[in-house]
């Protein structure tokens, strides 16, 4: 196990998931290029591209003796920052419209047993040589950018602070109340990442 991609935390490993540390970074097809000469028009487009999948994700490991309930629901949010600055890439978005918490969004971990979630992280291509990371969850919509080639680190904060929330039950068609919830936060240490270009 990679020692500098975990920390852990009163019985609770937390592990940051990245499986390809290297990217390339996606070609600029045809409909991007023409995008791209809209800068130098009076309103130039600042749309993102359709994206390629990225994987970023947790795996949250219950070493304590009893059995923990995690939430993900609002909880996870990724920290990027450039090597050779060490300044943060800023994101921009927010919620149109907050989802409903579902069941899915927790998890109850067993003694002895991981549990992972995954964001869904794409990378974009912006304008020029920019790219950027966009990220969609809960009814919410962000992206960090300026990204380039060159090298980052990633790490993820996963932060819940409330013991108890309400999902939506689909099948009994009612609320229901998850307790117990595992409060906290935790920043997961960075890990590699290097954007190469196509």
């Amino acid at each position: 196990m990679n020692e500098n991609n975990f920390i852990e935390v009163n019985g609770v490993h937390f592990e940051t998931i990245v499986p390809k540390r290297v990217l390339t970074l996606p070609k600029k097809d045809i409909l991007q290029k023409l995008s791209y000469i809209g800068k130098h028009l009076l309103t130039p487009p600042l749309h993102p591209s359709p994206g390629y999948p990225m994987e970023i994700g947790i795996r949250i490991t219950n070493n304590s003796d009893r059995p923990l309930y995690f939430s993900f629901y609002l909880a996870l949010i990724p920290e990027i920052i450039k090597v050779e600055n060490r300044e943060n890439i800023p994101f921009e978005g927010g919620w149109l419209h907050p989802e409903q918490p579902l069941e899915s969004d927790f998890s109850i971990t067993m003694p002895g047993e991981s549990t992972s979630f995954f964001l869904d992280a794409k990378i974009c291509w912006l304008c020029g040589n920019n790219y950027g990371i966009s990220m969609g969850f809960n009814g919410g919509a962000f992206i960090f950018k300026p990204l380039r080639s060159g090298r980052y680190q990633l790490r993820l904060v996963y932060d819940n602070q409330t013991d108890k929330n309400e999902f939506y039950d689909s099948v009994n068609k009612q609320a229901q109340v998850i307790e117990r919830l595992w409060t906290g936060r935790v920043l997961t240490p960075f890990v590699d990442i290097c954007f190469v270009p196509n």
